[in-house]
């Protein structure tokens, strides 16, 4: 009896833990997904015009660029951008620069960045990851099974809660069905633009702001650059690293025989991570505590790894990933370029906008049109 239910505890924290992975891994490569699919959306549909920030618009903290722009027909339009920052070195009115807009909206802009597609890769390549070690101790039981019915009967009852929310009077019947019909003929839902509510600036204030923000720009960038040593460090150490032991390594299998909770901030949360015994080929037994952790741990005990150990140093050894072995150092050096990169643009911020200043004094590029 005692053993029984001993194996249904243990069976449901496994399967918590499995699902909690995969939900985890699917949410993450969705996101990414999406912030991937909009940025490839607007490359393919929109097309790139010429355009001019004719104002600026402060809206409590944020600022919002006003860009004029003319389509290839000859059309002029002036639109507030939807995307505002805390920053307003970028913005003085003036600027030249390149704006993606739909052909058959016009009104529906933005600025030709890669934002997005970042965002998107950070999301989308951890998933991979969380979802590859998910899938890896996946078994279907019936407590998966149970899981799965409960997530079922739950989302279906909240549907229904929803769909009578929504159907409770004729109207709004007749609004859905009309939905419902628009996306069956194809037809493009509609939807109003996003209006900024603040005070556009005069170009001394502007100014003023900018320079106010620029004082700091030179420490900014000093701080921007040791941040990329140091993860210019970090992901060469770890690559170098990693290369010695693809080199030396041997790879066997091993078992996780604990996991190590580990408590490092003064709330109650936990980062969790596996200790893996393995035998090396001279039939000595070795143990290890893999680096990296989770707040939901990632393996449970009893499960078989792989492990790739080296040779000359059988203490040293990992779980063996695959290509997600490359993972730390390949996000560290991404992350040393992001840093460099934002150093070079805040050390140069102010000289851009000297620049971008003198210009305007000597052509309003078309904003007394």
């Amino acid at each position: 009896m005692l053993e029984f239910i001993f194996d249904t505890v243990f069976d449901f924290l496994s399967a918590w833990n499995m699902i909690g992975l995969l939900l985890m891994g699917t949410v993450f490569i969705i996101i990414g997904l999406l912030f991937i699919g909009y940025e490839v959306y607007w490359r393919i549909k929109s097309e790139t015009v010429n355009g001019v920030i004719s104002a600026v618009i402060q809206d409590g903290k944020y600022y919002y660029s006003v860009f004029k722009y003319k389509t290839r027909s000859g059309e002029t339009y002036e639109k507030e951008s939807s995307l505002g920052s805390n920053s307003i070195i970028s913005r003085l009115p003036g600027t030249k620069l390149k704006i993606l807009i739909m052909p058959d909206n016009p009104e529906k802009i933005r600025r030709p960045t890669y934002v997005w597609l970042l965002f998107g890769i950070t999301f989308f390549l951890p998933g991979l990851f969380i979802m590859n070690l998910a899938l890896k101790k996946f078994e279907f039981n019936y407590i998966i099974a149970l899981f799965i019915l409960a997530a079922l009967l739950f989302g279906g009852e909240k549907v229904h809660k929803f769909y009578k929310k929504v159907t409770k009077s004729k109207f709004d019947r007749e609004l859905l069905s009309e939905f419902w019909k628009d996306i069956k003929s194809g037809k493009k839902p509609t939807s109003k633009p996003l209006e900024i509510k603040g005070k556009i600036l005069q170009n001394h204030e502007i100014i003023k702001k900018a320079r106010e923000h620029l004082k700091y720009s030179k420490i900014t960038a000093l701080v921007f650059f040791l941040m990329s040593l140091g993860l210019g460090y970090w992901g060469y150490y770890s690559g170098q690293e990693m290369m010695d032991m693809m080199e030396n390594g041997i790879t066997t299998r091993g078992t996780v025989i604990s996991i190590d909770a580990r408590n490092n901030s003064e709330d109650v949360r936990y980062t969790y991570y596996a200790i893996v015994r393995y035998t090396d080929n001279n039939g000595d037994a070795h143990q290890f505590t893999d680096k990296i952790g989770s707040s939901t741990p990632l393996y449970n005990r009893n499960d078989s790894v792989d492990v790739l150990y080296d040779q000359l140093s059988p203490e040293t050894a990992i779980i063996d990933r695959g290509i997600f072995n490359w993972g730390i150092s390949a996000f560290a050096v991404l992350l040393a370029i992001a840093a460099l990169w934002g150093s070079f643009l805040f050390f140069n911020a102010k000289k851009r906008f000297e620049k971008q200043l003198l210009l305007n004094q000597l052509s309003r590029f078309g904003l007394d049109e």
